[in-house]
């Protein structure tokens, strides 16, 4: 059983079931009992410590840049406590995978700064393509010029009316949305995670786009070939010692496609 288990299982998040940790009565899995409502968070008062303290309790993963940018944004700023629904929006949006830090960053090469970032040397490359773009790398999606085609537009908005026909530009959009974890060990909900994003990002790009078709693709590890130890064990590839120490974990890649109007490409800025 020990070998089949080592063979076959992923040790991050599997274990075989024994008489030592079996679930007595269930496989609940011990969370909070009921949702604690919403606080403020006393920064003005005690300052970065409340940030400190609450990063650890709701799990933001705040760094250290992080609590200070925050700290003087409501102690010195904005002069008021942030409550914890706020805070928890800060983490999603100012978050690695919203942001692209890493991205963005300096990129040092043996001492020397370069002259551009990784985000920067892929968007440079749009100089030297057809030039066909209309939303390139500053929304949910991307979009090319499409085509003119006659449409269904209704009267009115606000309840039922006569349709017309109308003439109208559109731009044709594309986006995809990659998964590691946990597409493997929870196939549905990593499965929503990507579909969903990308649905979404077709309907959040401009004013609104229209979602038309999906794909759907996966990465699987390369069982038998001899690499060097790294990243790579993500992607079933061995070690130098010839081990092959992971456990197949497929990456998901989702891809949508859509169209928009191509006068609903700018947003508008929000009005109280």
């Amino acid at each position: 059983m020990e070998q089949l288990v080592d063979l076959i299982s992923d040790r991050m998040t599997e274990c075989p079931y024994t008489n030592d940790n079996l679930p007595v009565n269930s496989f609940n899995e011990q969370l909070p009992q009921t949702n604690e409502s919403w606080y403020k968070v006393p920064v003005l008062e005690e300052g970065r410590k409340a940030l400190e303290e609450v990063n650890i309790k709701l799990g933001l993963a705040f760094g250290d840049w992080d609590l200070d940018f925050y700290t003087d944004l409501f102690k010195n700023k904005l002069k008021r406590n942030p409550t914890t629904v706020e805070l928890f929006d800060c983490a999603q949006s100012n978050s690695e995978h919203s942001r692209h830090w890493f991205f963005r960053g300096k990129m040092i090469v043996d001492g020397v700064e370069q002259p551009q970032s990784l985000i920067r040397m892929i968007m440079d490359t749009q100089k030297y393509s057809n030039p066909n773009n209309t939303i390139k790398f500053s929304d949910n999606s991307s979009a090319i010029k499409g085509f003119k085609h006659v449409t269904i537009r209704p009267q009115a908005f606000d309840g039922p009316g006569t349709v017309y026909l109308q003439t109208v530009d559109t731009d044709l959009i594309y986006t995809a949305e990659t998964h590691n974890m946990p597409t493997a060990v929870a196939p549905f909900s990593g499965a929503t995670t990507g579909t969903g994003g990308r649905i979404r990002d077709v309907q959040g790009l401009g004013r609104g786009g229209i979602p038309i078709a999906g794909t759907a693709g996966y990465c699987v590890g390369a069982l038998n070939i001899p690499v060097i130890t790294g990243f790579v064990n993500s992607y079933g590839l061995t070690n130098s010692q010839g081990e092959r120490d992971e456990y197949v974990k497929p990456i998901m890649f989702s891809g949508g496609m859509g169209i928009m109007e191509s006068t609903m490409r700018q947003k508008i800025d929000p009005k109280r």
